[in-house]
């Protein structure tokens, strides 16, 4: 019975979207997930504003990619539902993508108080949780457990870099 329980925790976090994206490239993508969808979150709400951004459906994910010089620099994970709210990613989901997406560093939860993400009603409900890895990269559950977001130590020096263009244009 031991055997088929651990068997079925393998083929669940196999199946899980999480094989080491970040820091892939466009083409990489495409291989990984087919062809990107034409979405208007890309240009109304992009996951980072002027990277270029890349919406992908796969195995019942939604897969959003920032890109900057053509390398991942942001991946955003959220469940394909026909729910407004979404649907909540699971221990087993979040493990896996983390274990996949952790590169040559290790993730511990981060109990500081900056959440570099926009507070949402969904947020006050269940809050934000954080994972610093030790390679850099950050990563957050948020918007009630429904979206994973994973940033690259590049991706927030571009919203740095995005910030300061902002205020240099007024």
């Amino acid at each position: 019975m031991r055997v088929i329980a651990f068997s079925l925790l393998v083929i669940m976090i196999c199946n899980t979207p999480g094989m080491a994206r970040l820091q892939d490239n466009i083409l990489q993508s495409r291989v990984r997930y087919g062809n990107p969808v034409e979405s208007l979150d890309d240009l109304v709400s992009p996951i980072l504003h002027g990277a270029e951004n890349k919406t992908y459906h796969y195995r019942g994910w939604i897969i959003r990619a920032a890109f900057s010089g053509n390398k991942t620099i942001r991946i955003q994970y959220e469940k394909k539902t026909g729910h407004p709210g979404g649907q909540a990613i699971s221990d087993t989901e979040l493990h896996g993508i983390l274990n996949n997406e952790k590169g040559n560093g290790t993730w511990t939860i981060d109990h500081s108080d900056r959440n570099p993400y926009a507070i949402s009603l969904l947020n006050l409900v269940k809050p934000p949780i954080k994972w610093i890895n030790s390679n850099g990269c950050m990563a957050c559950l948020i918007n009630n457990r429904t979206i994973l977001i994973l940033d690259t130590p590049q991706s927030q020096n571009f919203k740095i870099l995005d910030r300061t263009q902002k205020r240099s244009s007024r």
